[in-house]
C-alpha cells in the first residue's frame, strides 16, 4: 500500500455511527499537558518547602531529602520525555488518525521513507528512555519515604517494625533496579527497539508494564499501611495518633493513582484503541510519581507551620532606641529590667532551641 493511500486510511475501524476526523478530533493531550504542569509545579513547591524546613527549622539535611531530590530530578526527565513524544499520536482515538501517522511512530521499515524511519526511531527510543526515567524516579521517591519511616518509627534496629521496613526498602530497591536493567535490555541489540525488523530479540513490553503495575499497587499499599500500623504501636495520646495518621494517610492518593494506571494498562491487552489507552496510562503515571513525592514531604511540613506559629508568639527584641531611653533614668531601674529581660529572653531562646533539637531527633511530625 503506497503512502498516499495510507494517509487517508483510518488506523482503526471506528465504532458504528462515528466518522473519523484526522484534523480536529478529540485528544487527551491538553489533559496530559495540564496534569504534568500542575504536578511539576506542586511537587517543586512542596519540595522547596521541605528543604526550607530541613535547612532553616530542623537544620539537618539527610539521605531522605537527597533521595527525594533525585526522585524529582528523574521525574522531571520522565515528564519531559513524555511530552516530547509525537503529539499527533498522543491521546487521540486510533480511528481519528491515518494509518500513515500511526506507522510513523509505531513501526520502522514498513515505508520506504527515511524521514518516517527517523521519526519512528526517535519516538520509540524516547518511550524507552521515559520508562527508565520513571522507574528510577519512583524508586528514589519511595526510598525517601521508607528511609523517613526508618528515622521516625525505628529508633532501635530490632523488632517487627524494623524488619518490615527493611523488607520494604530492599524489595523496592531491587525491583526497580531490575526493571531498569530490563528496560535497558528491552531489545538485543537495542537498535531493534526502534527498528523491529532487525534480527534479534525483544521482551514482552505489555507483560513488563503489567508486572510493574501490579508491583506498584502492592508497594504503595504496604507503604501506606506501614506507618499507620507503626503509629498505633507507639505510646502517644489517642488524639495525636489520629492526627499523625491523617498526615500519612495522604498516601492513599498514590495508591489510587497506581490502581488507575494498572487498570488502563490492563486494557492494552484487549482494547484496540491503543493510542487513546496509552495516553491514559501516561496521565496516571504522571500523577502517580507526583503523589509519591508529595506524600514523602507532607509529614515534614507540620514542623514549618509550627515554627511560623512560634515565631509569631515570640516577643520582639529591644531596639537600640529603647536601650538609649533607658539610660536616661537616674535610678537605672529600667536598664536593669531591660538587661534582665534580655537575659531571660536569651535563656528562653536557647532552651527552646535545645528542646526543638531534642524533639527533632525523635520525630519530624
Amino acid at each position: 500500500m503506497d503512502p498516499s493511500t495510507l494517509a487517508v486510511t483510518p488506523a482503526l475501524a471506528p465504532p458504528p455511527g462515528v466518522r473519523p476526523d484526522f484534523v480536529n478530533s478529540y485528544s487527551l493531550l491538553p489533559w496530559i499537558t495540564a496534569t504534568a504542569s500542575v504536578c511539576m509545579v506542586l511537587t517543586a513547591l512542596v519540595l522547596a518547602l521541605r528543604m526550607l524546613t530541613k535547612t532553616v527549622v530542623i537544620r539537618s539535611v539527610d539521605w531522605t531529602d537527597y533521595n527525594a531530590l533525585l526522585g524529582f530530578a528523574f521525574y522531571t526527565s520522565f515528564v519531559g520525555c513524555a511530552l516530547a513524544i509525537n503529539s499527533q499520536r498522543r491521546g487521540r482515538h486510533q480511528w481519528d488518525m491515518s494509518m500513515l501517522t500511526l506507522l510513523e511512530t509505531l513501526e520502522v521499515g514498513v515505508l520506504p521513507c527515511a524521514i518516517i524511519a527517523t521519526d519512528a526511531a526517535y519516538h520509540s527510543q524516547l518511550e524507552n528512555i521515559a520508562s527508565i526515567m520513571y522507574c528510577i524516579g519512583i524508586m528514589f521517591a519511595k526510598l525517601s519515604i521508607l528511609l523517613l519511616y526508618m528515622k521516625l518509627f525505628v529508633p532501635i534496629r530490632r523488632g517487627g517494625v524494623f524488619w518490615a521496613n527493611q523488607v520494604l526498602i530492599y524489595v523496592n530497591g531491587l525491583f526497580y533496579i531490575g526493571a531498569v536493567v530490563a528496560l535497558i535490555c528491552q531489545c538485543i541489540p537495542r537498535a531493534k527497539i526502534s527498528q523491529p525488523r532487525l534480527p534479534g530479540r525483544c521482551t514482552n513490553v505489555y507483560l513488563s508494564f503489567m508486572i510493574s503495575g501490579v508491583f506498584n499497587v502492592l508497594s504503595d499499599f504496604f507503604i501506606l499501611i506501614f506507618p499507620l500500623w507503626a503509629i498505633w504501636h507507639l505510646q502517644m495520646p489517642l488524639k495525636r495518633k489520629f492526627g499523625v495518621s491523617i498526615v500519612f494517610a495522604t498516601g492513599v492518593f498514590a495508591l489510587l493513582s497506581s490502581i488507575m494506571r494498572l487498570y488502563y494498562t490492563s486494557q492494552l491487552s484487549y482494547n484496540h484503541d491503543q493510542t487513546f489507552i496509552i495516553a491514559k496510562v501516561a496521565l496516571w503515571t504522571t500523577a502517580e510519581v507526583a503523589t509519591v513525592l508529595l506524600c514523602g514531604s507532607f509529614p515534614i511540613l507540620p514542623r514549618l507551620t509550627q515554627f511560623i506559629k512560634e515565631s509569631k508568639k515570640r516577643p520582639r527584641p529591644m531596639t537600640k532606641a529603647s536601650n538609649l531611653s533607658c539610660e536616661h533614668h537616674l535610678d537605672g531601674s529600667c536598664c536593669a529590667g531591660t538587661l534582665g529581660s534580655e537575659k531571660s529572653l536569651g535563656t528562653a531562646s536557647s532552651e527552646d532551641e535545645h528542646a526543638r533539637a531534642v524533639d527533632t531527633s525523635r520525630t519530624l511530625v
